[in-house]
């Protein structure tokens, strides 16, 4: 198992948390992106969310099991697992750096999720920030 961290940019929020539910255990899973506790330095919030994860948790969706009332937007899952974008650093002494978070892609490290999102130029957002 890795650790997988996904950063999540506002606008995807309701789409990513379809696809987790989707790849998830139950329809409390579709509140994983709800905290935006990040910003970049323009100002973009993000949402962090880290989980131990095997890497082809992004096979074909399927409705989950557990989904009899259809609480997945399916439709929703299947944009959101189009727009992740997966960082491998690879291996050895000089990884690959982690590509700064846009508002384009809902982006896959494989890592710590604070040392990954402070690598893809996010802070975390003090209350009274904002």
């Amino acid at each position: 198992m890795n650790i997988i961290t996904m950063i999540c940019p506002e606008m995807h929020v309701g789409d990513a948390n379809n696809l987790i539910m989707a790849l998830g255990a139950g329809s409390a899973d579709g509140l994983t992106f709800d905290a935006l506790g990040w910003q970049d330095a323009d100002g973009a919030r993000y949402s962090v969310a880290s989980w131990d994860a095997s890497q082809d948790w992004l096979g074909p969706l399927v409705r989950p099991g557990w989904d009899a009332d259809s609480a997945v937007n399916m439709a929703a899952a299947g944009r959101a697992q189009g727009a992740v974008v997966l960082h491998d650093p690879g291996e050895g002494d000089a990884p690959a750096p982690v590509p700064k978070a846009t508002d384009a892609a809902l982006m896959i490290l494989l890592g710590e999720p604070m040392v990954l999102a402070a690598a893809a130029g996010l802070v975390q957002i003090v209350e009274g920030d904002t």
